[in-house]
């Protein structure tokens, strides 16, 4: 996610509400995923949050039973040398002039750590969920898994990023 304004979670209630609160059966079958897993998905739903460095995890969402690996949440401000690296090859991998400019407006830069099984679980829907949120919170683009850019419509829907201007 590339947003324009910093996001900085809520409270633990209202994250897991903004990231648990869409039909997940019709998400599962979107992705491709076994809606079985919803329940135990919901009941072991947790966030876990430390004080952010510029080494550690903005949040790790725990879907699982612990032991097992959370989603891991990484933010930074484009003013540190991970954040600038980030939106520099972001705006260098781009030809689309609109794109250029938004992402021109980048604040921060939060991207989510998939291990290869997450990818295949739960934690792909969890994934676009948090993305979502991030992206509504900090009025930002989203880079998804196929590698094309995203933006949110007034639904909170995700909408190929076509020649939009964001606005300030």
């Amino acid at each position: 996610m590339f947003n324009s304004r910093l996001v900085e979670p809520m409270t633990d209630e209202s994250v897991l509400k903004a990231i648990s609160g869409s039909n997940l059966y019709t998400l599962c079958d979107q992705y491709g995923l076994d809606s079985a897993q919803i329940e135990a998905t919901v009941a072991h739903l947790g966030l876990i949050r430390g004080k952010t460095t510029q080494f550690a995890p903005f949040l790790l969402l725990r879907y699982h039973p612990k032991g097992d690996r959370p989603l891991l949440v990484h933010a930074f401000q484009v003013d540190s040398s991970q954040g600038s690296l980030i939106l520099h090859r972001a705006v260098n991998n781009t030809y689309h002039p609109a794109l250029k400019k938004a992402l021109g407006k980048t604040n921060q830069v939060l991207f989510i750590e998939l291990s290869q099984i997450q990818l295949r679980d739960m934690g792909l829907l969890l994934a676009y969920e948090v993305a979502r949120w991030a992206a509504e919170q900090g009025k930002g683009f989203v880079r998804g898994l196929d590698g094309k850019w995203y933006r949110l419509n007034g639904h909170q829907a995700f909408i190929p990023f076509e020649g939009y201007e964001p606005s300030d």
